[in-house]
């Protein structure tokens, strides 16, 4: 980080965060929605080589680009389709940003507050969760991380009439690779910051050089050339709907109240948040460092704040500005203002009470899958002890001027999350992914059984079939794809993934071969349908059932496989099922 001497308790202590984000990373299924569809859409793209056109259940999936899932995919041409696979992105984008961050802090701030800025970086618990999830935003916020402090040094280097073009295509390279990887949004927030920020600073050549954009274009624009010829009017689709929607209307149905991000920073950002509003420091007034942080937590926050569709991953590429400013206000061998303690240890006394409340019963009753609540006290125990053991750890470093102690005593619950609750965590990826229906499916019928999802599907059960599932529908909504959603009649077909409703159920209980018909539990009159046609059940799940049609027990006379079904009627649904 610069040339003091590294405090060994921090060095140690670092590793040991690291074993913490990484702990059982590969040890529990893959969850539904988000992680499932993540990991198909990997698996698909490595299965089929395409590593252009993303596919999900042998569709085209075009709602977020191409970039994690081709990294992802490239994971999986070496461990083969696994969660250790499908999560490593994540984990090492997670790491890689908490490295840069530690970086930078410890030049611009001192070796100490360098090492409370990585630290910070992954253990807070937005960056810390999102690191073991198969999800894209870890691999944006390391991107639009790279391009801010890549538009700062170079802002910096045209001030001290240095050479800057390199980071100022740098940056807008990042940008690229950022839209390749979650579209606009990647080119909005580095300029949301950099721009004023330059402006300030009177050094806005070194953002808008030419050659900067140039670079994107170079980047972004063979991919989007080859989606648009391969999918006519996915350009369209991509300005309109995947962004202008996303941000003006509640079209994708995640709309919250203003203040939502400023409750999810609270928790997602604690317990290092506290620093950046403590003690100023004496030569923090006016710092160049400082205001380029500040512009870039407050303007991305008050852009998705504005926004109607919100989810708690979007904020997290401003988790570095926050950690950079908690380091900003670190001083070594001072002790932390009261105030700052004393957010600290209250905000730490209600995480312990809430897990010794958890250990105590307090989530009885509440619809969660006895499994858990059985696993659930002893781990809330452990987890409630250690938050007590941080609180005194901080209150005594505190007193006796140890940063060290102090940095390492505010990560400790979370350094502890993933290793004291693996088993409640592996519980509730085992309730919310079908990995446990296809291991039954795999040890019970023959390779060769048909798999269909009726109004209904799940990406796990594809991902762990290793194969993509028909779906049969009217709505065409089961896949959660905007896209496939507006482009559905394209897709539909007799014997492609996406299928037309059946006229009747009275045909899936004749079989040629083993058929599992995957069906959600609010559908009651096609759960009769398939019972009185004479499927028997086959797995029960929280939210879905399986029925089984068996041809040792088929009448004579089985329809040809795909065939239309006929006879008694059912009527389909006229609503899309619930969001789960």
């Amino acid at each position: 980080m610069n040339g003091r001497r590294h405090p060994p308790l921090l060095v140690g202590w670092a590793l040991v965060a690291v074993v913490g984000l990484s702990w059982g990373l590969g040890s529990y299924p893959l969850v539904d929605q988000d992680e499932g569809r993540n990991g198909e859409v990997a698996r698909e793209m490595a299965a089929t080589n395409d590593y252009v056109v993303p596919h999900l259940d042998g569709l085209p999936y075009v709602d977020k680009p191409v970039l994690w899932f081709a990294a992802t995919a490239v994971v999986m041409e070496i461990l083969g389709p696994t969660e250790l696979a499908a999560r490593s992105v994540s984990w090492l984008c997670a790491l890689a940003t908490a490295l840069l961050v530690g970086w930078c802090g410890g030049r611009w701030f001192g070796t100490e507050a360098g090492w409370l800025a990585g630290i910070a970086a992954a253990t807070a618990p937005l960056p810390l969760a999102f690191a073991r999830i198969a999800i894209l935003d870890s691999l944006v916020a390391l991107l639009v991380t790279s391009a801010i402090l890549a538009f700062h040094t170079a802002v910096e280097a045209r001030l001290a009439r240095r050479p800057e073009r390199i980071w100022t295509v740098a940056a807008w390279v990042a940008i690229g690779l950022g839209v390749l990887t979650k579209g606009p949004v990647a080119l909005a927030l580095p300029l949301l910051v950099a721009a004023p920020y330059a402006a300030w600073r009177r050094g806005s050549w070194a953002v808008w050089n030419p050659i900067g954009p140039l670079a994107m274009i170079v980047v972004v624009a063979p991919w989007v050339s080859f989606m648009e010829a391969r999918l006519p009017g996915y350009l369209q689709y991509v300005a309109v709907t995947e962004t202008w929607q996303r941000v003006a209307s509640d079209e994708l149905r995640r709309s919250q109240p203003w203040w939502f991000y400023g409750a999810v920073a609270v928790g997602g950002f604690f317990p290092w948040w506290p620093f950046a509003f403590g003690r100023r420091r004496l030569d923090a007034g006016g710092d160049p460092h400082r205001v380029l942080l500040w512009l870039w937590l407050l303007l991305p926050l008050m852009l998705f704040s504005l926004s109607r569709s919100k989810m708690p991953q979007y904020i997290l590429p401003l988790m570095p500005a926050v950690a950079l400013l908690a380091a900003s206000r670190w001083r070594t061998g001072e002790r932390p203002s009261r105030p700052v303690i004393g957010v600290i240890v209250a905000g730490l006394g209600l995480l312990g009470a809430a897990f010794a409340a958890a250990a105590a019963g307090a989530f009885d009753g509440r619809g969660l899958p006895p499994t858990l609540l059985m696993t659930l006290p002893t781990p809330a125990s452990v987890m409630a002890s250690v938050c007590l053991v941080a609180l005194v750890w901080i209150l005594v470093a505190a007193r006796r001027h140890h940063g060290p102690g102090i940095i390492a005593a505010l990560s400790l619950p979370a350094v502890a999350v993933p290793i004291v609750l693996h088993l409640p965590i592996s519980t509730i990826a085992e309730w919310r992914s079908q990995h446990d229906l296809v291991a039954r499916i795999h040890s019970e019928l023959p390779p060769d059984t048909e798999v269909l999802g009726l109004t209904t599907w799940r990406p796990s059960l594809s991902f762990y079939l290793r194969r993509t599932v028909p779906i049969l529908t009217s709505i065409g909504n089961e896949l959660r794809s905007n896209y496939i959603l507006h482009t559905k009649d394209r897709w539909m077909s007799e014997d492609g993934p996406l299928r037309p409703f059946p006229a009747t159920l009275t045909a899936f209980g004749r079989c040629a071969r083993p058929r599992v018909i995957f069906v959600h539990r609010d559908q009651i009159e096609l759960i009769q349908g398939l019972v009185d046609a004479g499927l028997r059940e086959f797995a029960t799940q929280p939210s879905h059932v399986a029925y089984l049609c068996d041809p040792d027990h088929s009448p004579v006379g089985a329809p040809p496989e795909g065939g239309v079904l006929r006879s008694q009627s059912v009527a389909e649904p006229g609503t899309p099922l619930p969001t789960r």
